[in-house]
């Protein structure tokens, strides 16, 4: 119990370190961003800055490399959220077996209980991060409008396809990419305005093959469409 306090703790500090002061910088961040993805890539083989009105000076490859791969996480995030609960109990209930039968199935102590013992904390410590990221996307959703969380549930938490979702909200499957994409950079936006950091978010799932899995497929997805807009 005592480490998940710790661990709630530690996600609780990570995201009250803003650097932005308010979510109206945060937006104004995100319209900079979007009005200048397009000049850095027509800029991408100078090694050209970014001036942005307001902030200071940021290297181009610095600010759009971290808000890319916030974008990803973001992603990843979202297509992990409906699972993570029954992960977590389905981890509770490893702990539970586990800890009923230290002795593991032979049932006497000639077993390796100090191995045991291990694999109870090794769950626990799995938990606490599964924890962790449940409460990042919590509060990464938790001022999003009632339509964006209607089109969270549908497309990320239920898996409907992007045909079934346009069907469900009477739109076109562009408007949807549309709408799926906006919502991905206001939260990734959010995110970096509250002070997160992908580093933070990889290091409560880098040992979640599943989740990195995912990852990787929505980077590739991401850079193929940063090649098509080079042509």
């Amino acid at each position: 119990m005592k480490r998940g306090t710790c661990c709630e703790k530690k996600v609780k500090n990570e995201v009250k370190k803003p650097i932005l002061s308010s979510y109206k910088k945060c937006k104004k961040l995100l319209k900079t961003v979007k009005n200048h993805q397009k000049s850095a890539i027509n800029c991408q083989k100078s090694n050209k800055s970014i001036t942005v009105d307001g902030f200071d000076e940021f290297d181009r490859n610095s600010v759009l490399g971290e808000f890319n791969s916030m974008r990803v996480w973001v992603k990843t995030l979202l297509s992990i959220y409906g699972s993570v609960p029954n992960i977590i109990k389905l981890i509770d209930g490893l702990v539970s077996s586990n800890a009923t039968n230290p002795f593991g199935s032979c049932g006497n102590s000639t077993c390796d209980t100090y191995g045991q013992i291990e694999k109870i904390i090794d769950l626990c410590e799995r938990k606490n991060k599964m924890l962790n990221i449940y409460i990042l996307i919590k509060k990464l959703i938790a001022d999003i409008t009632p339509a964006e969380n209607a089109l969270i549930e549908a497309r990320f938490v239920e898996k409907l396809t992007v045909e079934a979702v346009a069907l469900d909200l009477k739109c076109t499957t562009r408007s949807v990419f549309r709408k799926i994409n906006s919502l991905v950079d206001k939260l990734a936006t959010f995110a970096i305005s509250k002070g997160w950091s992908t580093f933070f978010i990889e290091s409560q799932l880098e040992d979640e093959p599943w989740v990195i899995e995912q990852y990787n497929s929505f980077k590739i997805e991401q850079q193929k469409k940063q090649k098509r807009n080079l042509k």
